[in-house]
């Protein structure tokens, strides 16, 4: 072969007839990649084949094609698998087509092609030809080509197939798809072109009913509401009651223990008791006295002295002297200690009465002593008082009380708790010290119980509002702020929790949004504001749509309108 021509995957057919033609050798080969576009055609090969019989060329398909060695074989042209093969894969010719069947196509100058026919060269459209001769555009050439197919074509089965095949493959180039690799192209029949429309219609009605979507802020009048409610929730009850104003409730219970050291604040005087001697006197009478131990002795101010034994104070006698009679009493000598120590106790010489005797009796029956008492000393010391231990109980629950509550928390399980109404008690208490035991500090060991009703604080509130809700007009809803909703107060009693709250809220119109989507759907934004502000009870509509694309109109489909509601309180 005397010269090679290499082809593209996606080389057009009119470039391949362009090179055929400047290409100056008799004998050509055109070396063509696996599944290249201009293999997959019977008419590229039939085109191929005319051109360089009209040439006078000898023409041959190089390629590895199989596709392409089957149609090369039909068409009736040399096909190698590489350009070193000395003999064609096959080279059988099929019987010769009748007369008209012949595509009869001239590209040459001098040939007058026939009424209507011309071929555009895609690469040179518009351009000018190697003669300096305005080319034709190819479009034009491959209609006319098209028509002398059918013109000369009894067969109509000819006609539909090889015509329509031109006209797909070359009169609207972007109809036909290949693969990067020059893969089988992909047409649609003109039959189903008529379906395209409403595929379409039906694809933008999905989009116009699922994509779109509208949020409605209302702004609407409201009416301040204030009112006190008691509500009762109760351990025993498994459903709450709108009409009782009741919930259930659910007792819990925790435990929580500790230790510590407290002062010991309670006070005992401690120290010697002050001794002396005391003559005891009976001027009484002549019979004899006698004072058991123990006897109390008082002293002057009040100061009580006790005897230290038994004593017999002899009686007093008489005598006569000098005309005059006289009395000497009975007296004997004893020992005494103060009642309690201290340093007051350390008197000087002085009288003493007898604790019992008549003022009669204790100015002739009575106690002196002649020197000072000593020994008195007075010191006070630090003791365990019961003040001292329920003050230390109280002070310490009332320390442990914030743990407990916080325990009672963490295991509420989600229920409401009120701090204020947790019963607390004392389950045990133990002190190192026994009260009255000399200690400047003690020990104790506390245990303590507290008790609540718990609730959930969503059903409480949803009861309260509905509970409520039934007094108010049917047309009217109620608004319950809950960070107004407060609690008064609240007591524990057999296992039920009574609160007093106060609602602080606001009475609107209760709007049905059904209604309103019904009668907003599918308008324009100016309309459905127009339409909404119709209700004397709407003071301000806003409204976002997206995406924007949807013209202003609010979607079809009702549950892509979504309200939001801003009440004024007047």
């Amino acid at each position: 072969m005397d010269d090679v021509i290499y082809l593209d995957t996606d080389e057009e057919i009119t470039s391949a007839i362009d090179k055929m033609q400047q290409c100056m050798a008799k004998r050509i080969s055109l070396v063509v990649p696996r599944e290249a576009s201009i293999l997959q055609s019977v008419v590229n090969l039939k085109l191929i084949k005319k051109e360089a019989e009209s040439l006078g060329k000898e023409i041959a398909i190089v390629t590895s094609d199989k596709t392409a060695h089957n149609l090369a074989g039909q068409v009736g042209l040399d096909i190698y698998e590489s350009l070193k093969d000395s003999r064609p894969v096959s080279n059988f010719k099929r019987s010769q087509p009748m007369a008209n069947e012949v595509i009869e196509l001239d590209f040459s100058e001098k040939q007058k092609m026939p009424s209507g026919i011309k071929v555009h060269h895609f690469q040179d459209e518009g351009g000018i030809d190697k003669n300096n001769k305005k080319k034709e555009p190819a479009s034009e050439s491959i209609k006319e080509e098209k028509e002398a197919f059918e013109e000369e074509a009894p067969d109509s089965e000819l006609k539909t197939t090889e015509s329509e095949t031109i006209e797909e493959e070359y009169l609207s180039p972007s109809k036909s798809n290949y693969s990067s690799r020059g893969s089988d192209h992909i047409f649609i029949p003109k039959k189903f072109l008529f379906a395209i429309p409403i595929v379409l219609v039906l694809i933008l009605l999905a989009i116009i009913l699922t994509i779109p979507k509208a949020t409605i802020t209302l702004s609407v009048k409201g009416e301040a509401f204030t009112k006190d409610v008691d509500m009762m929730v109760d351990k025993d009850i498994k459903e709450p009651s709108i009409d009782t104003n009741t919930i259930p409730g659910t007792l819990i219970s925790r435990e929580i223990s500790g230790s510590k050291t407290f002062k010991a604040t309670g006070e005992k005087s401690e120290g010697e008791k002050a001794t002396g001697k005391v003559t005891l006197k009976n001027y009484w009478d002549s019979t004899a006295k006698s004072y058991a131990k123990g006897t109390k002795l008082v002293y002057s101010g009040g100061l009580v002295f006790i005897l230290t034994q038994d004593v017999t104070v002899p009686g007093g006698t008489t005598s006569l002297v000098q005309g005059e009679v006289r009395t000497q009493p009975g007296m004997i000598d004893a020992t005494v200690e103060s009642e309690k120590p201290g340093e007051e106790y350390n008197v000087a010489a002085g009288r003493f009465s007898i604790s019992g005797l008549s003022s009669i009796m204790s100015a002739k029956i009575f106690a002196e002593s002649t020197e000072k008492f000593t020994g008195g000393l007075t010191k006070k010391i630090l003791i365990l008082s019961q003040d001292d231990v329920d003050k230390a109980i109280s002070d310490y629950t009332a320390e442990l009380k914030p743990n407990l509550i916080d325990d009672i928390g963490k295991n509420a399980n989600n229920n409401k708790i009120i701090s204020e109404v947790i019963q607390v008690s004392v389950v045990e208490s133990k002190t190192n010290k026994n009260v009255g035991d000399e200690t400047d500090e003690f020990n104790l060991e506390l245990k303590i119980k507290g008790e609540v009703i718990g609730f959930n604080e969503e059903q409480f509130m949803s009861t309260l509002v509905q509970s409520t809700q039934k007094t108010i007009d049917a047309s009217k809803k109620l608004l319950v702020d809950q960070t107004k909703t407060i609690v008064d107060g609240a007591t524990v009693e057999n296992g039920k929790l009574k609160v007093s709250t106060k609602i602080d809220g606001r009475i609107v119109t209760n709007f049905s949004e059904d209604e309103l989507k019904r009668k907003i759907s599918m308008k324009r934004i100016g309309t459905a504001k127009s339409t909404l502000l119709e209700n004397k009870d709407i003071t301000q509509v806003d409204i976002w749509i997206s995406p924007p694309w949807t013209l202003s109109f609010l979607p079809l489909w009702q549950k892509k309108i979504n309200f939001e509601f801003k009440y004024d309180q007047q």
